[in-house]
């Protein structure tokens, strides 16, 4: 299933959020991207929360007022996995499984397949 691309904007906002432990807000995005203005910054998080990548989760305190809060809804995998058209999924998949580099990364995935395998026969 192929979902739109995030813009730049709102894929340097998601890497944000994919690479810090815990919900984040205004304030805290931007001293990460300081070169982000704030209303620039009000409209990609409305987006982003509107198109189910974030959620509102609380108030962080900037001194003056309080801000609210978001976190993840959506991880960078299952982001890059909506990205992917269903006729690209078997040579994507066999290109990653090249690159397998253990012989515990291969068997952790045949157990996946094997697991899969087993919810399509139910």
């Amino acid at each position: 299933m192929k979902t739109k691309p995030l813009t730049k904007k709102e894929e340097e906002i998601m890497r944000v959020f994919w690479e810090q432990p815990g919900p984040l807000g205004l304030v805290s995005l931007s001293r990460v991207l300081p070169e982000y203005n704030l209303n620039t910054m009000q409209v990609v998080l409305r987006k982003l929360k509107n198109t189910g990548f974030i959620k509102p989760v609380g108030v962080e305190d900037n001194g003056k007022t309080g801000t609210r809060t978001y976190a993840v809804c959506m991880g960078e995998t299952d982001y890059m996995a909506l990205l992917v058209d269903d006729n690209q999924i078997i040579p994507l998949a066999a290109k990653l499984i090249q690159s397998i580099p253990s012989k515990r990364d291969l068997d952790e995935l045949m157990e996946l397949i094997l697991e899969k395998e087993r919810e399509l026969e139910n």
